[in-house]
Protein backbone atom coordinates (compact mmCIF):
# COMPACT_ATOMS: atom_id res chain seq x y z
CA UNK A 1 0.00 0.00 0.00
CA UNK A 2 2.83 2.14 0.29
CA UNK A 3 4.28 2.71 -2.84
CA UNK A 4 0.36 3.71 -3.85
CA UNK A 5 1.28 7.02 -2.75
CA UNK A 6 4.37 7.75 -4.23
CA UNK A 7 3.75 9.45 -7.69
CA UNK A 8 3.93 7.19 -10.65
CA UNK A 9 7.30 9.11 -11.87
CA UNK A 10 8.89 8.42 -8.69
CA UNK A 11 8.69 5.23 -8.63
CA UNK A 12 9.70 5.19 -12.56
CA UNK A 13 13.05 7.26 -11.70
CA UNK A 14 13.97 4.62 -8.57
CA UNK A 15 13.73 2.18 -11.00
CA UNK A 16 16.06 3.63 -13.59
CA UNK A 17 19.76 1.72 -14.02
CA UNK A 18 22.62 3.74 -14.65
CA UNK A 19 23.58 2.41 -18.34
CA UNK A 20 26.66 3.12 -19.09
CA UNK A 21 28.09 1.13 -15.66
CA UNK A 22 26.01 -2.10 -17.29
CA UNK A 23 27.69 -1.35 -21.09
CA UNK A 24 30.65 -1.83 -19.72
CA UNK A 25 30.19 -4.77 -17.48
CA UNK A 26 27.68 -6.37 -18.84
CA UNK A 27 29.36 -9.73 -21.33
CA UNK A 28 28.02 -9.90 -25.07
CA UNK A 29 25.33 -12.75 -24.63
CA UNK A 30 22.27 -13.66 -26.10
CA UNK A 31 19.67 -11.43 -24.48
CA UNK A 32 15.60 -11.34 -24.75
CA UNK A 33 13.71 -8.44 -23.22
CA UNK A 34 9.68 -8.89 -22.21
CA UNK A 35 7.83 -5.78 -21.25
CA UNK A 36 4.76 -3.67 -21.71
CA UNK A 37 4.49 -0.20 -23.09
CA UNK A 38 2.16 0.92 -20.49
CA UNK A 39 3.78 -0.35 -17.44
CA UNK A 40 3.49 2.14 -14.57
CA UNK A 41 6.77 0.70 -12.87
CA UNK A 42 9.63 0.29 -15.85
CA UNK A 43 8.90 2.60 -18.96
CA UNK A 44 8.98 1.19 -22.06
CA UNK A 45 10.46 3.55 -23.47
CA UNK A 46 13.78 3.59 -21.50
CA UNK A 47 13.77 -0.48 -22.19
CA UNK A 48 13.50 0.18 -25.90
CA UNK A 49 16.12 2.71 -25.67
CA UNK A 50 18.41 0.50 -23.29
CA UNK A 51 17.60 -2.07 -26.28
CA UNK A 52 19.21 -0.47 -29.29
CA UNK A 53 22.25 0.96 -27.02
CA UNK A 54 22.64 -2.99 -26.06
CA UNK A 55 22.28 -3.83 -30.29
CA UNK A 56 24.84 -0.90 -30.76
CA UNK A 57 27.10 -1.98 -28.39
CA UNK A 58 30.88 -2.89 -30.66
CA UNK A 59 31.45 -5.71 -28.45
CA UNK A 60 27.86 -7.36 -29.98
CA UNK A 61 29.39 -7.46 -33.27
CA UNK A 62 28.20 -10.03 -35.46
CA UNK A 63 25.52 -11.26 -32.56
CA UNK A 64 22.30 -11.52 -33.30
CA UNK A 65 20.08 -8.57 -31.61
CA UNK A 66 18.53 -8.90 -28.33
CA UNK A 67 14.62 -10.73 -28.71
CA UNK A 68 12.16 -8.58 -27.77
CA UNK A 69 8.46 -9.12 -26.99
CA UNK A 70 6.29 -6.25 -25.82
CA UNK A 71 2.62 -5.84 -24.79
CA UNK A 72 1.07 -2.51 -25.44
CA UNK A 73 -1.73 -3.02 -22.33
CA UNK A 74 -0.30 -5.19 -19.31
CA UNK A 75 0.61 -3.53 -16.29
CA UNK A 76 4.20 -4.34 -14.86
CA UNK A 77 4.97 -8.03 -14.98
CA UNK A 78 1.36 -9.04 -15.64
CA UNK A 79 1.72 -10.22 -19.14
CA UNK A 80 2.70 -13.45 -17.97
CA UNK A 81 -0.49 -13.69 -16.72
CA UNK A 82 -2.67 -11.80 -19.44
CA UNK A 83 -0.65 -13.38 -22.12
CA UNK A 84 0.34 -16.30 -21.11
CA UNK A 85 0.64 -18.69 -23.48
CA UNK A 86 2.62 -16.23 -25.83
CA UNK A 87 5.09 -14.85 -22.71
CA UNK A 88 6.09 -18.69 -21.98
CA UNK A 89 6.29 -19.68 -25.75
CA UNK A 90 8.96 -16.92 -26.14
CA UNK A 91 10.88 -17.68 -22.79
CA UNK A 92 10.69 -21.55 -23.88
CA UNK A 93 11.97 -20.67 -27.19
CA UNK A 94 14.98 -18.37 -26.11
CA UNK A 95 16.34 -20.65 -23.46
CA UNK A 96 16.39 -23.40 -25.84
CA UNK A 97 18.28 -21.47 -28.63
CA UNK A 98 20.96 -20.25 -25.52
CA UNK A 99 20.97 -23.91 -24.12
CA UNK A 100 21.22 -25.54 -27.13
CA UNK A 101 24.41 -27.83 -27.47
Amino acid sequence: MHLYSKPAELLKWTCSADTAIVHELEPPVDMQFIFSRDDTIIDGALVENYIAEVASRPSRKGMAPPRTLIFDQSKHVFHKILYKDQYYKATEDFSLSVLAI
